[in-house]
């Protein structure tokens, strides 16, 4: 009897190791699978049906850093999207390959860019044209975020999505939506989130959309992940689900709402540790960068074409794409605040 209390004791301490080993080190493993969306569209007829499509996906996780990519069924789209963040900005990055191929008959211009990027501050994956990386972010790349709110007690987070949140998409150059959650964590590192749930009220609408939302609050978006498995130290999940809902707008104020999304997320592969060591995406092309990174502090962006890699940010205010813009955005509080005066 005793030996089999001492041998409990032992693997009990053992797994108590193991979870403080876990805890101290920085988080790495590398997934891989699909992401199947469910759309809801209607005819000319006002009559709703959902299209479906999947999308490809692999995703490289270490610490605060991740790198997700994205390849569509159709490449008319894009061959492939990254979204990715080194802890201080996030980075777009997508590949025409194909449809610019197939424009040009197999001999793509010179002058053509074939790589279109967006660089911004933030850690967020929110990009409208991109939005099965939303999934992927709250599934794998999110701890951070939620260990950060969890310790601060808030209830307000910022929303990893640009569809579905608001009145209209919201843009890269936007700030990301703030909105009331509550949230659930995995007990097992790296904490990453089981259960998300975003609410919206319709005191949050503008005037002349507030019809269309309902009189009391709503949830608008719902993620949940139903399956983990380990990934050396880490838990991650197998499958999640996000659902994105919106009210009816034919029937006014407090009329029903309908599921106007529904992704599906499924991992194949599971990896213990990252396969990449740079969490910017590679530039291999000619590709045309817009740079948001000045935008919440100076109210403008620009966009310069390169082809080898991605400026830090004083490397971008000596292009000559920055003065100019500066000088347009001033040029425009100018003009602005003089047509105030004399509207006065």
């Amino acid at each position: 009897m005793c030996r089999h209390l001492l041998t409990i004791y032992i693997s009990a301490q053992v797994l108590i190791l193991v979870a403080r080993a876990a805890e101290d080190t920085p988080t790495t493993f590398h997934v891989a699978g699909r992401v199947i969306t469910q759309q809801l569209f209607a005819n000319k007829n006002a009559e709703f049906f959902y299209r479906t499509n999947t999308s490809e996906f692999t995703v490289d996780v270490e610490g605060c850093q991740w790198l997700i990519e994205i390849f569509p069924e159709d490449k008319q789209l894009f061959d492939s999207a990254i979204i990715s963040c080194d802890g201080n900005a996030t980075y777009r990055l997508l590949n025409y390959t194909t449809r610019l191929t197939d424009r040009f008959a197999g001999h793509i211009p010179s002058y053509n860019n074939i790589g279109d990027a967006f660089v911004s501050e933030g850690v967020l994956a929110r990009d409208p044209f991109v939005p099965a990386a939303s999934i992927v972010w709250l599934a794998y790349c999110s701890s951070c975020q939620f260990e950060a709110a969890r310790a601060g007690s808030q209830t307000n987070l910022n929303v990893p999505f640009a569809n579905y949140v608001a009145a209209m998409p919201v843009s890269l150059l936007d700030p990301p939506l703030a909105n009331r959650a509550s949230f659930d964590l995995s007990l097992a590192p790296p904490h990453l989130p089981t259960k998300v749930t975003y609410y919206r009220n319709e005191s949050d609408i503008p005037q002349q959309v507030a019809t269309y939302f309902l009189d009391t609050a709503f949830t608008n978006i719902s993620f949940s992940a139903s399956a983990f498995t380990n990934a050396g130290p880490w838990s991650v999940p197998t499958r999640a689900s996000w659902l994105g809902f919106r009210p009816d707008r034919d029937l006014g104020s407090g009329g029903p709402i309908r599921l106007a999304v529904r992704m599906t997320l499924e991992a194949d592969e599971i990896l213990p540790a990252s396969t990449i060591r740079q969490f910017r995406p590679g530039l291999g092309f000619k590709t045309a960068i817009t740079d948001g990174r000045f935008f919440a502090s100076s109210g403008f962006a620009f966009t310069y074409y390169i082809t080898n890699k991605w400026l830090s940010k004083d490397e971008a205010k000596g292009l000559r794409q920055y003065r100019e813009a500066e000088a347009a955005y001033v040029q425009g509080e100018g003009l602005a605040k003089e047509q105030l005066e004399q509207s006065d």
